[in-house]
This record gives C-alpha cells, structure tokens and sequence, in this order.
C-alpha cells in the first residue's frame, strides 16, 4: 500500500473527493456481513487496531521530484483481519488504528487526517468486500484463497494510489507521468511483500499464535530494507539535486532571472513550501526580497524597508541553522509573520562580499521538518551561491567565472616565462592547423651549449637569454606565424603566414645567435640549431613535426649553429636511436635516482607520506628534472621501463624511510605516490606488474599512490579509465598530478574517479587573487565527492594559512622541506623540521 501527503490549503475539489471517500466508505461499510470467521480469533480486534496503528505509523519516505512518497506497512494488518476477523471488526479496528497513527504519532494536520482515514477505510472496506465476494469462509492455510486474497489487496491499494494522486494533481494543477510510473511500480513491489508477510503470519497464528513471534524479525527487517532504499535513492537524488543547482548558479545570466532560477532550484531541492532570498542593500538601495511559495514566485526584487529587516540582518546566522516560528527570538517572529512553522536559515557571503541571506522554509509532504543533511546541503548551496555573486552579484559574478576560465585556458596553453605558446598549445594549434590547410611548414630551434648559460651566469641570466630570444623570433616572422617554447631551451615555429619558411632560416639564425646583454656590462652569445620541415603530399602531421625534429638534430650533428631543411636523405634515427638506447642504459648503470618531499599535515605539519620525485644524472649535461628527458622518453618507448623501475625503487624506500620516520598521525601508515604515465597503464601487463612489484616488498597496494598528469585523463580512454578503477579497487589510490595548471575542467574529475586531487602550485600562488573563487568551487566538489586534495608548491606561511581556511588540510612544499635522495633523508634522523617551521600555535 502507498500513500502520499502534502501541505496544502484544499482546493474545493480536494474537499469534494475526501467526502466521496468518506460516503463511499460509510456506504460500503454499513453494508459489510457481520460474519464471525471460521475459528475464533486468538485476539481481541482491540489489538488489531494496535497493529494497525502501528504499521500505519512505520512509515518510509521516498522522495520522488519534489514529492515525498511514504509507504508503510498497513497491508499486513488487512490481511490478518481480512483471514482472521469479521468484516466490521476488520473494519472498525482499521479506522481506530489509522486515526491514532495518523493523528497522534504522526501528528499530521486536520485535512490529512480526514483524507488519509477516509481514503484508507474506503479500500479497506472495497478490499473485503471482494475477498469476501470469492471467499465464503477464510482459511489462511487453503492456497485456493490465496489468489483472491492478493487481487483484493492489490485493487484496493490501486484505488487508494489512484485517489491520492488525483488530489495532487489538484493541489499542483499537474499530472507527473514519470513520478507516477515510480509509485505505482515501488508501490506495488511494497503491496504484494507486504501482503505475503501477513499471509504467512495469518498461516501462523492459525496453528499457534506463539509462532508468529519470531515473524517479527523478517518484518523488521523487511521494515529496515524499504528505510535503507528510501534513504539511498534519497540520497541519489540529492547529489543529482546538487549538481543541477550548481549547474544553474555557475550558467546565470540577466539577475532577475537569475534569482527566479535559483528561488526555484533551491525550493526543489529542499522540497520547500517557500524559500526567500533577501538581497542587502547599501548606503543607495533598500534591500530587496524574493519569494517563491507552492503558488510560485510571488516577490522578485521587491524593495522592503530597512527598518523592518535590518535589526534581522545584523543577527544572521553565519552557518545554516533550523529555526522554528515559536522561537522567542527576530528570528522566529518573522518566520511567525510570514506564515512559516521552521525554516533553514543562513548568510549568504562574508563581511568582505555581503550577500544577503536565505531562508528555505516547511518541508512539503508528510515528512519531518529538515534535518542535519539538509542543513549541510544548504551549507553547500550558500558557498556556492556566494562565488556566484561575487562582485556584480549573481550576473556578474557569471562574467567573471568565465574570464577566470579564459586566463586559465590561455595560461595552459602559454609559457609564463616568455609569454608564447608552450608545448600543449603548440600542438594543439599544429592539429587545428592541419585540419584547416592542406601544407604544414614547422622549424625547431634548439639553442646550443645554453646550460653553460646557466652555470657561468646563473638562472636569473638564463632566463634572460630566453625571454630575449624569444623576443627576436616573433620579430622574424609574419604576424600570422605562430611561436612557441617547448620547454628548456627548445623553440618552434609555426609558419602559417611565411610564403617560403626556408628564406627565413638564414636571418633568423643572424637574430637568435646575436650577443644578449644580461647586465650593465656583459653579454651572452649562444648559438642555436635550426631544423624546417615542409610536410609532402601523404605526409601526417605527426610525421612532419618528426621530420622538423630530424632536421634539427641533423644540424646540430653537423657542428651545431646552422640549419636545415629536412630531406630524405637525413636518417630518422639519427637521434632517436641513441636517445632510445642512452636512456634505458641509465636504468643497468643506477644513473637513474629518486628523490623524496614529504607530504604534510599542514596545521600539525606531521608526515603523512612522500612523494617521489625521478631525476637523471646524465653523464653528459648533469642532473636533469622530469620536464628535460621525460617527454624524450615517451617518444622513444623508454617510459616504461624507467617507470617500472622507479616503482619498485619507491616502493623499496618505502620501507626504509618508515623505519626511520614511524608511522603517520593516528597510527596510519605512511603512503608514497608515483608518477605513471598512460602509455604504461594502457600496457596488458602493468596490473599485474604493480601489484607484483609491491607485494614483493612487503607492501600492500592501499600504501601507493599513484598520480597521473592531468593532460593525460582529459585524453583518457575507456580502456584507461577501466584500468583506473581496476587498480582502485585493487588498493591503489588514484590522483590528479598538477589539477589547474591546464585546460582542466571538473568533467576530469566526473569520468574519472580519482581519491586525491594535487592542486597544482600555480593554483595555490595565486590564492590571494582570481584563483580563490576557482579554488572555493573546487574544495566544495571536492568534498561531495569525498576526493582528498593536497596543495602543491607550499611555499609561504601565508600560502599555508590560506589553505587551512579554505579546509585543505595537507599540502607539500619549500615551506616545509625540499626534495632530497634517499641517503641524504636518512641523515635527517627521521626529522626534516617541518614541525620547527610552523608557528607555535599551530602546534598546540
């Protein structure tokens, strides 16, 4: 049997069908046989209507769009009547038991007490009627009655469905097809349980009422069972809900439309009776108020006098709190004039972006007013709603979010020392180039001897070099061409706009090698390799961009500080070959190391793990980052090996280093994380590689994670993205590496589910400025998502303070130590001061 409730002022035609129920019932249950059953009951219909009572009053909230559902257990009483009572006794024992669970345990108003008696004592009567129609004398044990039985059941709780759903038709002056669908199907699943249950039941009481005791536990089971899906798809809903909502905040557009959607996205998701949103106003303006009630909007920007609110305003709640109508407070009397029994009530903003506040207020249907889910969820939509109306408030705010996106496309996409394209851009625009033009012309420009640079003159010198040479090449080329630099001392150039590109090489290489002032009285000379590749009919994009690389190197084999133009007769392997081969005898000759930065608690400053970070010591230009030979190693093949080798030199470590350091806060284990790159998770082997690799060291999988750059899920496929969630499950922890410092989006994080997120450290330096509302959005996704973030690049007390306020609670960093090797960590004794280095009161 299902029944729905709602809140509401009856229209007249919800008054006519509650005294059709009513007639119909009197009608029919007058005419009912006074027909003892077969063997007299073993208890008094006194007792009956306690049982109904009670099942009527064991109710389960489902909520259906912006409805609430409620079913409960009544069908298992009928059928204990229906087999084991007269007709009236069953009768009168239904009306008294549902009279006190609707109106004293459930407390429901006037109206609903007369329509849910009425609606429920019509089927009640109808349902034995007809079982009396096809069964004479009652057998619980004769499985001949049991047909009849469950089609009077089921016909009766149609009925009572059918009833029920024309009144809310009435009230909402609509009929909802797919809400509709849910209750009769659920409704019907719970109808035929219900009535099995009462059949056994009756089956036992007839043998010996001592029997049908232990019946309890499977109908309090069966009781718990309906709770846990209502309070599941409860809950699916509200993450649906969430999302919508933010969808609608963050896609605002003209304000008073704004506020319409957000009055109606939040009434909908609270199942609200009335939501307001007052607007505060300034030293200019009243403030203004928005209201949406059952009847729909009713106030939009309505100006209210200050007098009248401002005493409310100054005593707003900073956090969602539930506020009743009786309270003696501001508060409470305004709840009280506006007609409301207990609302959610909360500020919108800060001192610093002052917003107004909002009140969500009754929850519709026969539910309990909001409870402490609700109120967290309010906490989310008013975090959320505050980004939204930073600065020109909620249309504003849309515009802002927007250029914010835009300058962190553009920054994914631009090199920050010299301000051109920078590897991801560059690809990028050659793809886009190539789909729009049939010809592709591209030069690599590879400076010379420049880590000289760097020594003799230091970093700050370099830098100068590059930015100035950067400089000399868009001063070469058209205006059309693009240039970029793909890291280190690599530049490329993009011809779109340059008839003949080879024309240009001779005074370009002129430019390039020209001295660079880097101080009042000093110069620097580099020289520079030059390679052009003109794509061929048949030739791929790719192949051409290979072509430009062959070139270069091809000059540099010559005696470096020239250039060329590709042509066939250059080898293909002239540099790969070697590269291929110098890197994977790095892995035999331990050229290859692994250095480690702890990963902190950032308000106790305790270890909780390390990340390890791969360097080379190349025998020919020094100790190299990931960003000088990574890029070569997956061109080359060479990735998975050298990865496969840093996992099991981590997962080695590992163990050391927690010998020497203990255990992490609260006795958990301490976690190490490692780069992989999707070029060796898409292998058929590299499960099963992991997970050998650390087993064999004594580790288990939970103590790994493993972080994959951002660039790589956006691109992911949906082998890789299976892979993920086959190592999750497995043990391993899956984290986003350097979140924001690309083209990201949240749809990352949504196609792949992820346990950490490591907000990149251009993200955390830019904190105090347009990053925080990105920032703010992120930690919330964050936490619905009950994804870890860990903030990258903690270099500054201030920084530290900042992500503590905003509730990210571990992060890594120059603030607390610097990557070091292994023997040099040991040295430490198991103390890298990080706990020295915050102040003393974040240590109390």
């Amino acid at each position: 049997m299902s029944q729905r409730s709602h809140r509401f002022a009856p229209p007249p035609g919800v008054i006519g069908i509650t005294a059709f129920v009513w007639s119909v019932q009197i009608f029919l249950g007058l005419a009912l046989p006074d027909v003892p059953p077969p063997t007299a009951p073993p208890f008094s219909w006194p007792v009956l209507a306690a049982l109904f009572s009670v099942a009527t009053a064991a109710v389960i909230h489902v909520h259906f769009k912006q409805e609430s559902e409620s079913f409960d257990l009544f069908d298992i009483p009928v059928v204990l009547g229906l087999m084991l009572f007269s007709p009236r006794e069953l009768w009168l024992a239904q009306v008294v038991g549902t009279f006190l669970a609707v109106a004293v345990l459930r407390r429901q108003p006037p109206i609903k007490i007369v329509f849910n008696v009425g609606v429920l004592g019509m089927q009640t009567v109808i349902t034995a009627h007809l079982f009396r129609i096809a069964v004479a004398d009652p057998d619980p044990s004769d499985p001949a009655l049991w047909g009849p039985l469950f089609i009077a059941i089921m016909f009766g709780s149609v009925l009572n469905v059918g009833f029920i759903v024309a009144v809310v038709s009435m009230v909402e002056g609509r009929l909802d097809e797919n809400s509709l669908l849910h209750v009769f199907t659920y409704g019907g699943v719970v109808t035929l349980t219900n009535t099995g249950l009462g059949l056994i039941a009756a089956v036992l009481i007839t043998e010996e009422l001592a029997l049908a005791i232990p019946l309890v536990i499977p109908v309090t089971a069966l009781f718990l069972a309906y709770r846990a899906y209502g309070a599941e798809r409860d809950q699916r809903a509200r993450l649906e809900m969430l999302y919508r909502s933010t969808r609608s905040v963050f896609e605002l557009g003209e304000r008073r439309d704004a506020i319409e959607r957000l009055l109606r996205e939040t009434s909908d998701m609270f199942r609200a009776e009335s939501v307001e949103f007052i607007l505060v106003g300034d030293q200019h303006a009243r403030a203004r108020r928005n209201h949406i009630g059952r009847s729909g909007i009713t106030e939009i920007l309505h100006p209210i006098e200050s007098d009248d609110v401002d005493h409310l305003l100054a005593n707003r709640p900073e956090e969602p709190v539930l506020i009743h109508g009786a309270d003696q407070t501001g508060w409470g009397e305004y709840l009280q004039n506006r007609g409301v029994n207990a609302a959610m009530v909360s500020r919108v903003g800060n001192e610093e972006n002052d917003a107004g506040v909002l009140i969500v207020g009754d929850r519709r249907g026969d539910v309990a007013s909001f409870g402490p889910e609700d109120l967290r969820m309010m906490g989310t939509i008013v975090n959320h709603i505050a980004i939204a109306i930073e600065r020109e408030r909620l249309s504003e705010s849309v515009a802002q979010l927007r250029r914010l996106e835009a300058s962190l496309s553009i920054q994914a996409r631009s090199d920050p020392l010299t301000g051109l394209l920078n590897r991801n851009g560059f690809e990028e625009l050659v793809d886009k180039h190539a789909q729009q033009s049939e010809g592709l012309a591209v030069a690599f420009i590879d400076l010379d001897d420049f880590k000289k640079v760097n020594d003799n003159f230091g970093h700050e010198a370099g830098d100068m070099v590059l930015s100035a040479v950067a400089e000399r090449i868009q001063a070469i080329v058209r205006e059309g061409d693009a240039v970029a630099r793909l890291g280190g001392d690599e530049f490329a150039i993009l011809f779109c706009a340059t008839e003949n590109p080879g024309k240009v090489l001779p005074r370009l290489l002129n430019h390039v090698t020209a001295p660079v002032p880097v101080g009042s009285e000093r110069s620097v000379v580099v020289g520079a390799s030059i390679g052009l590749a003109i794509s061929r009919p048949g030739d791929s994009t790719s192949q051409t961009v290979r072509n430009a690389d062959i070139a270069m190197f091809t000059a540099k084999a010559m005696g470096k500080n020239t250039f060329q133009t590709f042509s066939e007769e250059m080898s293909p392997l002239d540099r790969r070959k070697h590269l291929d081969q110098e890197l994977r005898d790095a892995i035999d000759s331990n050229s290859f190391d692994l250095h480690y930065q702890p990963i902190v608690h950032l308000e106790t400053g305790q270890i909780v793990g390390f990340e390890s970070l791969l360097r080379w010591r190349s025998a020919h230009q020094g100790l190299l980052l990931p960003g000088d030979f990574l890029r070569d190693a997956q061109n080359t093949g060479a990735i998975v090996p050298i990865e496969e080798w840093a996992i099991r030199r981590a997962a080695e470590d590992l163990c050391v280093i927690e010998n020497e350091f203990g255990i992490g806060p609260d006795g958990t284990s301490l976690f190490a994380t490692l780069n992989i790159s999707a070029e060796h998770l898409s292998r058929n082997t590299a499960i099963e590689v992991l997970l050998d690799t650390v087993e064999s060291v004594g580790l288990t999988a939970s103590r790994v994670m493993l972080e994959l750059s951002e660039s790589d899920l956006m691109r992911a496929s949906a082998d890789l993205s299976r892979i993920l969630q086959s190592l999750r499950h497995i043990g391993f922890a899956i984290a986003i590496d350097d979140f924001g410092s690309g083209d990201a989006s949240f749809g990352v994080i949504k196609r792949n589910k992820v346990d950490a997120v490591k907000l990149a450290r251009s993200v955390i330096a830019g904190l105090r400025g347009g990053e925080r509302p990105y920032m703010m959005a992120m930690i919330e996704l964050a936490r619905n998502l009950d994804v870890q973030l860990i903030a990258e690049g903690v270099e500054t007390e201030a920084q530290r303070e900042e992500l503590l306020e905003a509730g990210i609670t571990l992060g890594q960093g120059y603030l607390f130590a610097r990557p070091l090797p292994i023997n040099e960590l040991m040295r430490t004794n198991g103390r890298l001061a990080v706990e020295r280095r915050l102040p003393p009161r974040a240590l109390g």
